[in-house]
């Protein structure tokens, strides 16, 4: 599964969750820190979200040592072909219309359990419709 597939769809859980969704500043737009395990500290430039949606910042640098460094060897080839797995703007802004539905299925959702059949029923169309162009967009380009 794509990272853009499975990203698109982890928001299903939350949304059809009992009780106020959490859900990061950024969930809607595929946003990225660049392969950081805690960017809490690793500044606002590094953390900043690109609300245009032309951007998910993946590939804005390296992350920092105090966490990352024993896996920077593997961290940074990857950073170094951000073209070729950072989501185009179509991409992005499909996503973030994804979002918006998964929303509005809970706020009309009679409880928790039409929620869980709804969003069911929208992953199902997700995968069949013109959406899923969203997801062979999300593949890697390969040279």
């Amino acid at each position: 599964m794509t990272a853009c597939r499975s990203s698109s769809s982890q928001p299903v859980l939350v949304a059809c969750s009992q009780g106020i969704p959490f859900f990061h500043a950024g969930d809607d737009l595929l946003r990225s820190k660049s392969l950081d395990r805690d960017a809490y500290n690793s500044g606002d430039w590094f953390n900043a979200i690109d609300w245009t949606g032309e951007d998910n910042g993946f590939g804005r640098g390296l992350p920092v040592a105090s966490k990352n460094a024993p896996t920077w060897p593997l961290k940074r080839p990857l950073l170094a072909q951000t073209e070729r797995y950072k989501p185009r703007p179509e991409v992005i802004a499909a996503s973030a219309e994804w979002f918006k539905a998964l929303l509005r299925v809970r706020c009309v959702a009679g409880g928790v359990s039409a929620c869980i059949v709804l969003a069911k029923c929208l992953l199902w169309v997700c995968l069949a419709s013109p959406i899923a162009r969203v997801h062979s967009a999300c593949r890697p380009k390969y040279s």
